[in-house]
């Protein structure tokens, strides 16, 4: 992908995100401006393969580029990160104060969990890097199906001698099958049901908290394939992953709550070393 010397609708449209997040309308009319008689089609069919590339996230109208795409083109692409990883007021979400809250609706698990790690990483940024990482998942399934992503993600927690702690709630055999994995002080793995409901999810860094509640019928779809999974292996991971793809509802709210933080993390730390700041 040339960004410098863009020469496709695509190329195009990362060209013009470097200046920050845009509305479709003002992005299609950018690129109408720089290539002449590009069809709204051709417009839409290329921010389609970009959001399925995970390069861009599209929500309610609004297009930015995908944080995560963003690390992983660091090297070369220094501006965007600056634009991208902010420090500013800017986001919905670093200017959330203290009891506010923000909600998002999904179809599909795939562009949940983008959108999810794309705020995780705006988090992360505006938090000390003493304050943990502290997540509970009924389980842990999003590594299975998407091991790649969330590798990159802990990375990025773990790089900066942040801690990734992972509490999941349940004890099947695929999900004793993680436990190696996270085996350091770093990049520590609990299991324990501490909620009772299997669709709900939640990650506390700082005072900040995200709470998703997956779709019911995927959540039962995990349940089935973790209760009839003897580990992880390359089917489970397939039929893992093709429910990224299901119509579904799905619910994130993200909240700035200082004293629920700290009930939250009080709770899902117990089990685990806690470094000292």
């Amino acid at each position: 992908m040339s960004l410098i010397d863009p020469k496709t609708i695509e190329e195009e449209i990362v060209h013009f995100l470097a200046e920050g997040e845009q509305t479709t309308l003002t992005l299609l009319h950018k690129i109408d401006l720089e290539r002449r008689g590009v069809t709204k089609q051709g417009f839409y069919a290329a921010l389609r393969k970009l959001k399925g590339e995970e390069v861009v996230v599209v929500y309610q109208g609004r297009v930015s580029l995908n944080t995560a795409w963003i690390r992983r083109m660091q090297d070369t692409l220094a501006t965007l990160s600056a634009a991208y990883i902010p420090t500013s007021e800017s986001s919905d979400i670093l200017a959330l104060t203290e009891k506010e809250t923000v909600s998002y609706t999904f179809s599909t698990t795939k562009h949940l969990d983008t959108f999810w790690g794309h705020t995780q990483n705006q988090i992360i940024e505006r938090t000390p890097r003493s304050e943990a990482v502290f997540s509970y998942d009924p389980h842990y399934w999003f590594y299975v199906a998407r091991k790649e992503t969330e590798e990159r993600l802990i990375e990025h927690i773990t790089s900066e001698n942040r801690q990734f702690l992972m509490t999941v709630g349940g004890e099947t055999a695929l999900d004793r099958s993680l436990k190696a994995r996270f085996a350091t002080d770093l990049r520590q793995y609990h299991q324990e049901k501490l909620f009772p409901r299997p669709e709900y999810y939640v990650v506390v860094i700082g005072d900040y908290l995200t709470e998703v509640v997956l779709d019911s019928r995927v959540a039962a779809m995990v349940d089935d394939i973790y209760e009839r999974s003897t580990g992880a292996d390359s089917i489970t991971e397939k039929t893992l992953a093709r429910l990224l793809t299901i119509k579904a509802k799905h619910r994130i709210k993200i909240s700035r709550n200082a004293r629920k933080a700290r009930e939250l993390k009080t709770k899902l730390g117990k089990n685990f070393f806690i470094q000292k700041s």
